[in-house]
């Protein structure tokens, strides 16, 4: 065999070999580009809420007496409630409605359930404290 035939011979068993190993690298990056599942939604995240409990307070302007959150579920409902000053949550019934124009804790947290304004996360939790609130207000009669 001539020369040159050995050299074209030689040259077209590398280009076969290149063409090999660059099919095998492009299933390489085919299967490194193949779409991955997505991973699943993440569950709803798990709240500890304080357990509700009932408190006497007294309004510190009129003196009268009301029922109230103890500060632990009030911390986290005024965390639900952004829009009402703090005062709103030192005062009784009469002056709630009086100086802010909004009804008392119970029924502003009975219409925001049934109007679906929190999130679900916390909805249960904020329905036990407005129980909480009306059976103490029962218990006490206030």
């Amino acid at each position: 065999m001539p020369p040159e035939a050995e050299e074209i011979e030689r040259l077209r068993r590398r280009i076969e070999e290149l063409a090999a190993r660059i099919e095998e690298l492009a299933a390489e990056i085919r299967e490194l580009r193949a779409p991955v599942r997505a991973p699943p939604p993440p569950a709803a995240p798990e709240v500890y809420l304080p357990t509700p409990r009932a408190v006497e307070k007294i309004d510190p302007v009129t003196g009268e007496r009301f029922i109230s959150l103890d500060p632990d579920s009030l911390w986290w409902v005024m965390r639900a409630l952004p829009f009402l000053p703090r005062e709103y949550f030192e005062c009784d019934e009469k002056r709630v409605h009086r100086d802010f124009g909004y009804p008392p804790l119970h029924r502003l947290l009975q219409e925001g359930l049934e109007g679906g304004v929190f999130p679900p996360t916390y909805a249960p939790w904020l329905h036990r404290c407005a129980e909480t609130l009306k059976r103490a207000r029962r218990e006490r009669g206030l």
